[in-house]
């Protein structure tokens, strides 16, 4: 039987020889799995009356620890996998995510993150949405916390058996794939705000202006000061470009406008608000996704704007409009045609401006080529409502609303 690798504080077991991690009494099931113990895992399934275990004797399981790769490609939220094996001879195969908050900054945003995860897993309108669309995520069984440790954990059926590919970066065939499967969501809650789930974010997606309660705009144009420093460096000729220079003071006199424009739009859907390819696996015609920490409320280009952001991964700048288009088409083949191409565009453009405004508060640096792009064409979408010009916070929302209104 495999041995799961170990992690934070540990003690010895009766036999002295095997290292377990402490978890509380309070969390069996997550105990079990991550101490490997077969006979306190048999228990509490038992005990938690899971209906995928019913009148089916467990022979063993297997656990092994992945820190992550697998289902997230990060090293901060330890995964576990578990095999199960019943007296049948079937195989079940799940996972377990394991977060220790108070090993991560920010531990009660992170804490609020995956308390919206577990809302939106529980969901049954979206469940049911879902099964009926036949749009494949993860199934919760069971959802553990304690507040003392400060430990959380979600124990769900493991998308990768059907879905085995997880690219670090998808190709053409596999983008369409993302977004077929993103549009067919966004259609599930689009404009239909009366029956949106109440228990996910008001605003969704992790860089909605002032999410903490607080903004770093005020760094902007330092941030932006310092980025035309680094271009001299290798692209100097794109620092000279009409309205560059003022780029920094220009989008952040603009970033209440669009946050406006953005949350008051009636175009808005429920979406994942962090739909990457690390969140993402795939079989040769369909897609599983999964991380749904920051769904809630949003512009579903929100969405399609994060997924086709280049990075040292992933390049899809030659692509983006056919697949924006490859989007719009699929939502009008499902019935969704209220809103023309023309409009998705420039919701697409004004997402984009608005999420390279998260990446500068942050320090965001452009390297590549393709960033330098991105941000060249952004300076080009801005300038469709100040002419390349600073304007005043009120006349960028008057501004922004009139073409889009």
């Amino acid at each position: 039987m495999a041995k799961a690798k170990k992690s934070g504080k540990t003690t010895k077991n009766k036999k002295g020889n095997i290292s377990v991690t402490e978890v509380p009494s309070s969390m069996p099931l997550t105990k079990s799995i991550i101490n490997n113990d077969f006979d306190l895992f048999k228990k509490t399934v038992i005990s938690l009356n899971l209906s995928l275990f019913k009148n089916q004797n467990i022979t063993s399981f297997q656990c092994e620890k992945t820190q992550g790769e697998r289902l997230t490609k990060g090293t901060s939220t330890p995964v576990y996998t578990i095999k199960v094996i019943l007296e049948s001879g079937e195989e079940k195969h799940f996972i377990l995510k394991f977060i220790k908050l108070q090993e991560r900054s920010n531990p009660k945003f992170l804490e609020e993150s995956y308390k919206i995860e577990y809302n939106f897993y529980k969901d049954e309108l979206i469940r049911n949405k879902v099964n009926e669309n036949n749009l494949s995520i993860p199934n919760l069984y069971c959802f553990e916390e304690d507040k003392k440790f400060q430990y959380m954990s979600f124990f769900m059926n493991d998308i990768s058996i059907n879905h085995q590919e997880h690219p670090e970066g998808p190709n053409i065939t596999q983008a369409k794939i993302a977004l077929e499967w993103l549009a067919k969501w966004h259609s599930l809650f689009w404009m239909e705000h009366w029956n949106w789930p109440k228990d996910l974010w008001k605003e969704g997606n992790f860089w909605v202006l002032n999410r903490k309660g607080k903004n770093n705009l005020q760094t902007i144009p330092q941030t932006w000061n310092s980025l035309i420093k680094n271009l001299n460096k290798k692209y100097s000729y794109v620092a000279q470009e009409k309205g560059f220079h003022d780029f920094g003071k220009r989008i952040t006199n603009a970033a209440q406008g669009l946050y406006q424009v953005l949350n008051n739009t009636r175009y808005r859907t429920i979406i994942h608000g962090d739909f990457k390819p690390a969140n993402m696996f795939f079989n040769n015609d369909s897609c599983s996704v999964c991380d749904f920490q920051f769904s809630g409320a949003g512009v579903p280009l929100q969405d399609v704007v994060y997924f086709l952001f280049p990075d040292a991964l992933m390049n899809f700048s030659g692509n983006e409009e056919k697949l924006l288009k490859y989007y719009f088409d699929t939502l009008k083949s499902i019935g969704i045609d209220s809103m023309d191409f023309k409009l998705c565009v420039k919701l697409y453009e004004l997402c984009q401006l608005d999420y390279l405004r998260y990446l500068l508060e942050n320090g965001w640096m452009c390297y590549s080529e393709e960033e330098v792009k991105i941000v060249q064409k952004c300076n080009i979408w801005l300038s469709k409502y100040d002419n390349y010009q600073i304007l005043s916070e009120n006349e960028y929302s008057e501004k922004i609303n009139e073409q889009i209104y």
